[in-house]
């Protein structure tokens, strides 16, 4: 058995003799391989721990109707995903450029198909900046930037449906 990432052999699939061992080999042998970990804490419901590779935990879980809502959805951690990674890269390249930014929301929507598997299939990123005298021109392209090169997940998703960046600047005195 082949792997489709690579030419290294597929690691064995079925039975293993302990959990220790299953949880301990890789899923994909090499480099700049990033492995996350979801365990199903919730035996009666949908909740899993995540365990991401940076160390850091959240808990998913789906709504009263099939779940106890005692954590995100996985579908809105794409848009949760999105949301931060473009904003981390919009905040530091404001910064390179010395705007001041006193206020900086990021919104995110989605509209999701009517038929499973109910994918996105239109995202629209609005960059909410406020500073004491923010360059237009700066901010646009802070937020081209991050849409057009840096930004990962938006280059992930652009793949499956359109993703649109928006920006605004509002008034320091307005924001509240």
């Amino acid at each position: 058995m082949t792997n489709p990432i690579g030419s290294a052999p597929l690691l064995p699939q079925g039975h293993t003799t302990t959990l220790d061992d299953a949880m301990s080999e890789p899923l994909i042998p090499g480099l700049h391989v990033s492995e996350a970990a979801l365990h199903l804490n919730d035996l009666v419901g949908m909740a899993f721990a995540a365990h991401a590779p940076s160390g850091h935990e959240l808990v998913l879980d789906t709504g009263p109707d099939a779940g106890r809502d005692s954590g995100f959805r996985p579908l809105e951690l794409l848009l949760v995903a999105l949301g931060g990674c473009t904003g981390m890269d919009v905040i530091a390249i404001l910064r390179k450029k010395r705007q001041v930014v006193t206020d900086y929301r990021v919104r995110v929507a989605g509209v999701q198909a009517q038929e499973h598997p109910h994918v996105y299939t239109a995202i629209v990123v609005q960059h909410i900046v406020s500073g004491p005298a923010l360059d237009p021109a700066a901010v646009a392209r802070a937020v081209e930037l991050s849409a057009g090169k840096y930004c990962p997940v938006n280059a992930m998703l652009a793949r499956a449906c359109p993703v649109t960046h928006q920006y605004r600047i509002v008034s320091s005195n307005a924001v509240g």
